[in-house]
């Protein structure tokens, strides 16, 4: 750990936070497999998709944007989003009470995969 960590990245939190990405760029990521889970918040119980990664301890809590963009990139079926790359990157958004919060976004198209030069 060093001193540009940010102290919410050291919570012992399961699911991915905008302070979990890089500043400045993206974060390549393969989906190894979704699930569903029941979520709490202080006003309601809502079931979510979670994304998790190959190789990566935190899963992403798919909102509803975040759940068409895949779904415009790979489809509705969830099966057809296993093995996909995507790129995460934090940005901001509108919260409760219309105060700017960071969040995870994901780029409506997959990432450029560099190919290994033929030899």
């Amino acid at each position: 750990m060093d001193d540009n960590t940010d102290y919410r990245s050291i919570y012992s939190k399961e699911h991915i936070g905008a302070f979990d990405l890089p500043d400045g760029r993206d974060a390549i990521v393969t989906i190894e497999r979704v699930t569903a889970k029941e979520l709490h918040n202080p006003t309601k119980k809502e079931r979510k998709p979670i994304v998790h990664f190959v190789g990566r301890e935190k899963s992403l809590i798919v909102n509803a944007t975040n759940g068409a963009i895949l779904s415009s990139m790979f489809g509705p079926k969830i099966g057809g989003w296993k093995g996909k790359q995507i790129a995460l990157y934090k940005t901001t958004t509108s919260g409760p009470g219309g105060q700017v919060v960071e969040c995870v976004r994901i780029r409506p198209t997959p990432p450029k995969v560099e190919k290994e030069p033929s030899k």
